[in-house]
């Protein structure tokens, strides 16, 4: 292939670094000025590892790092002038790709742009999905169990010197020094030996222990004072210790919705927001009228979107589809993000419907790319008798389609 691009995002200027065999590898402030250090790597990169770093999810990985982790030969020249850089010297953490361009639209249209609007078409295709499970708060009741204050106080005690801690001690010391002196019979026993050690043992233990803790608790305390007092302002002290009065339950409410709130924006929110960006990009260039086709996973599942009104499919796309190929589609449309086949998945043959969604939709979407470019008076090409020659092609696929959706990975299999 001509233009190969894999998308990842690095974790030193948070930008799209793109694993590619032409224009710039990486981003523009980790190559343009490291070009000849880079290049005399760039092609030694393995492709399984391009794939890993643009498939390596937050939480879910930690970050790989370039060029660490991409070459085995630490000792190689080449290497060592990279890792000899200011911006590599401590590696580059790489992530995921969808961070920044889930798509790859934007690695699609610099690679367009360089080849002087060469690409005759664009498809995206998209297995992200416009839903998004509702944000819900928590709904705990809140009783009164217990204050802020009182929970605090009662863990602090736990950092102290107890009395039964120095009791344990004195009372294995005491039982070594009667045993030594024949109290319990006529000779000293071994076993009392022991058992007084370890009671002595543990009784050092815990006063060691409590000592040490308590020095840390009044350290700790005395630093968290003089922090308060900074940082929070005279007239909001009497608002901010309110809150040592909150019922414990209460607090848990409050962080339980800080919690997964936080965590629903950054794994649902912002990354909707960042494909919305992307496809306002990819939509907004008017040089890309009649270049670009985008086909989602969900588009044929016959469910309505939030969205828009009916289903958005074109009517003259005879037949329409059929009750079984929007099953599968709905199937393949519902496959969580996993990296592994569960049992749920094998049973409904979840693969399979995913390939042949991909394959019945883009079939689609070529046919209503072509009924569109058709009809359009300032369609750049004239002589449409090969793009017609397409269009029954595809026509007979996906009647195919219709009567068996997965016709196709069954023909591939043989």
């Amino acid at each position: 292939m001509k233009h190969v691009c894999f998308n990842a995002t690095d974790f030193s200027f948070g930008l799209t670094y793109r694993f590619q065999n032409t224009g710039y590898f990486g981003n523009n402030p980790l190559y343009k000025n490291n070009q000849a250090e880079v290049n005399a790597l760039r092609n030694q990169v393995e492709l399984g590892d391009a794939i890993a770093s643009s498939s390596c999810f937050p939480v879910g990985f930690e970050p790989l790092v370039f060029p660490d982790d991409y070459f085995k030969d630490h000792q190689d020249a080449a290497y060592k002038n990279l890792k000899q850089l200011d911006d590599f010297i401590n590696g580059v953490g790489i992530m995921d790709g969808g961070i920044a361009d889930n798509q790859g639209i934007g690695s699609m249209m610099l690679i367009n742009d360089r080849i002087g609007d060469g690409l005759d078409l664009i498809i995206v295709n998209d297995v992200g999905s416009y839903k998004m499970k509702p944000w819900q708060q928590d709904t705990t009741k809140v009783g009164k169990s217990s204050t802020v204050k009182r929970v605090v106080n009662k863990m602090l005690q736990y950092f102290t010197i107890k009395p039964l801690y120095w009791i344990t001690l004195a009372l294995g010391l005491v039982i070594l020094l009667l045993n030594n002196m024949h109290v319990f019979g006529s000779q000293a026993y071994s076993g009392m030996y022991i058992f007084g050690g370890v009671v002595l043992g543990m009784g050092l233990l815990l006063t060691v222990f409590g000592l040490v803790a308590s020095v840390i608790k009044s350290a700790a305390l005395s630093k968290l004072r003089t922090i308060f007092k900074k940082n929070v302002p005279e007239p909001l002290l009497d608002d901010v210790l309110t809150f040592q009065k909150l019922d414990i339950s209460l607090v848990q409410q409050m962080l339980a919705n800080r919690f997964t709130s936080a965590l629903t924006m950054i794994n649902d929110v912002f990354l909707k927001q960042m494909r919305r960006l992307n496809y306002d990009l990819f939509y907004s260039k008017d040089k890309l009228k009649n270049k670009r086709i985008t086909a989602t996973i969900y588009k044929l599942n016959g469910q309505k979107t939030p969205y828009s009104e009916g289903t958005g499919l074109n009517e003259s796309i005879k037949p329409k589809p059929s009750k079984n190929l929007e099953s599968v589609c709905l199937t393949a449309s519902k496959t969580p993000t996993t990296l592994w086949w569960d049992k749920t998945d094998i049973a409904k043959n979840r693969m399979e419907t995913l390939i042949a969604c991909g394959q019945f939709t883009i079939c689609y979407q070529l046919m209503d790319y072509i009924l569109k470019l058709k009809a359009d008076e300032d369609k750049p090409i004239k002589d449409i008798t090969e793009v017609d020659a397409l269009y029954k092609a595809l026509e007979a696929d996906w009647k195919l389609f219709n009567k068996n959706p997965l016709w196709l990975v069954d023909d591939l299999k043989k």
